[in-house]
């Protein structure tokens, strides 16, 4: 704006030295003068209009939430051997629920965040659920407390801990309720991507409620 009044300025300085003070000139002049003016006002309108990196302020808190949520869940799950290594989900003290089709034996070896092995036995088994509860002797973990209830559309986490280590998917609640009837009853789909030594891992919510336990062979029959 103020190169264009300058500029301005000087056409008119140029025109009274050299006399050229015509109807043409002076509109030029003015032309000159109020395009750059007019142009930064609307600059200026468009300025404070524009969004100040809120978006992105909002996305990065995001993030943060989501990194914060995936390690405090990620404290709560464990790594279970029985046969192929699976995650487990701590429900209560010294008490760990995973899936129970990868489970051979009764005895189990089960590794914490603390990276310490512990033994583990198999308290009972629910074939139609296809969950096993196993007792693990000195595990002191902090159990996860039931969702209050995802929401639908609500974001959610599906926490696994194989043996290479913690690792997160990012899901979402696709519909309200699960079946009532049919194969799938009782059964929720996260839309969460699958990894190797996820199932009997967490699926959270946003705070950090257990939604269910994950079972990502369940369409492999």
């Amino acid at each position: 704006v103020l190169f264009g009044v300058l500029w301005a300025f000087d056409f008119l300085v140029w025109a009274v030295a050299g006399q050229a003070l015509d109807l043409g000139y002076l509109l030029q002049a003015t032309l000159a003068l109020a395009v750059p003016l007019v142009f930064g006002a609307l600059s200026g309108v468009l300025s404070e209009r524009a969004p100040q990196h809120r978006d992105m302020t909002n996305f990065s808190e995001l993030a943060a939430s989501i990194a914060d949520a995936a390690q405090a869940a990620g404290n709560r799950v464990v790594t279970v051997m029985g046969g192929g290594p699976v995650s487990g989900t701590v429900i209560g003290e010294e008490q760990v629920l995973t899936v129970a089709h990868v489970l051979h034996s009764d005895e189990v070896s089960v590794w914490a965040a603390d990276g310490q092995e512990r033994p583990g036995t198999v308290l009972g088994r629910d074939l139609g659920a296809d969950l096993a509860l196993v007792r693990v002797e000195g595990l002191k973990v902090t159990p996860f407390q039931p969702s209050e209830g995802a929401r639908l559309g609500e974001l959610l986490l599906a926490v696994g801990r194989p043996p290479s280590g913690l690792q997160v998917s990012l899901g979402l609640m696709e519909r309200e309720g699960t079946p009532e009837r049919g194969p799938l009853r009782g059964w929720l789909h996260a839309g969460a991507a699958p990894f190797r030594g996820v199932s009997g891992g967490a699926l959270v919510d946003a705070r950090g409620g257990l939604v269910g336990v994950l079972n990502a062979g369940l369409w492999r029959g």
